[in-house]
């Protein structure tokens, strides 16, 4: 990919959106070993809740505001879960429609599974089930955004910055 250089600069600590142009680059079959990727289903709330708590702690996550928001059909398309070998929520991501194209959102990792890859996985796993949906592009809102944050998702392709979009 080469270096990257935005422009518009990304604001540090505000919320911005990266989107990403093309859907048919990801990788078609992101794996982890010890980490399958499902559907979230109703035994994932209680985990997912955990991990969306301890990742943006400015918000409240209760099992249920996950199931009516984040599982819902209101809200996403559909939200995935990597699990570890006991069934134990490492990492969960949601797929959506926002802006009239895809959006990869509440990307989470669990504090004692983080950089092992699950949440490269988890996002190349939502851009492919998006691309399937018919989506040929998608988003990430950031926020606040930091450099850290932003160097992951333009490293998986979310690279155009779009102030257009907030």
């Amino acid at each position: 990919m080469g270096l990257w250089s935005p422009t518009p600069p990304i604001p540090l600590g505000q919320r911005v959106t990266l989107v990403r142009n093309s859907l048919e680059d990801c990788p078609r079959d992101p794996r982890i070993p010890g980490f399958p990727i499902f559907t979230a289903l109703e035994k994932d709330l209680k985990g997912i809740s955990s991990i969306l708590n301890q990742s943006f702690p400015d918000r409240a996550f209760s099992a249920e505001a996950v199931r009516k928001s984040i599982i819902g059909p209101a809200y996403a398309f559909c939200t995935f879960v990597a699990l570890d070998v006991g069934g134990v929520v490492a990492g969960t991501a949601s797929a959506r429609r926002r802006y009239g194209i895809g959006e990869v959102a509440w990307v989470a990792t669990h504090p004692d599974y983080r950089r092992r890859g699950i949440a490269t996985a988890l996002v190349q796993f939502t851009v492919n089930y998006l691309r399937e949906s018919g989506f040929t592009e998608a988003c990430a809102v950031l926020g606040p955004s930091t450099s850290e944050s932003i160097a992951f998702w333009a490293a998986l392709g979310f690279d155009h910055y779009r102030p257009d979009l907030k």
